[in-house]
């Protein structure tokens, strides 16, 4: 069995509630063994607003859910994995998740969008920022 591929689309735009520059999502499959999806989320740098979370919702189902500070979660989450990586901006963080080899991945199709929580120490308020969301389409 080998690797699938992956051709990723953007659905919708990323959004900054904490005024931080927008955070970036990438997605690239792995070819070792066993297959993986990476996963890599760029938090640019604030002022003020630390990074408290990454988060990653994976999910077949589109939604609008209204975050704290007012941006949108575009999936509706089937897996919300949270993406470890250092509270310090800029910051590329990091996960690698199981793929299945071909053929049991041709034709899966997946949303994917990162959340990342920050905390504006300036305001003392929480925001939420979020990447654009991705359709996952996975081939031989």
């Amino acid at each position: 069995a080998q690797c699938p591929s992956l051709v990723s689309t953007v659905l919708a735009p990323a959004c900054s509630s904490s005024g931080a520059p927008l955070p970036l999502l990438q997605e690239t499959v792995l070819t070792s063994t066993p297959c993986k999806l990476q996963v890599q989320v760029f938090a640019p740098p604030s002022c003020c607003a630390f990074v408290v979370a990454r988060l990653l919702a994976l999910g077949v189902e589109p939604a609008s859910i209204v975050l704290p500070g007012g941006c949108p979660m575009r999936v509706t989450p089937l897996s919300l994995t949270p993406i470890p990586g250092p509270t310090s901006v800029p910051s590329l963080s990091t996960l690698e998740l199981a793929l299945p080899a071909t053929p049991t991945t041709i034709g899966l199709s997946v949303r994917a969008q990162a959340a990342i929580v920050r905390f504006d120490i300036s305001v003392m308020k929480t925001f939420v920022d979020t990447t654009e969301t991705h359709q996952l389409k996975f081939g031989p």
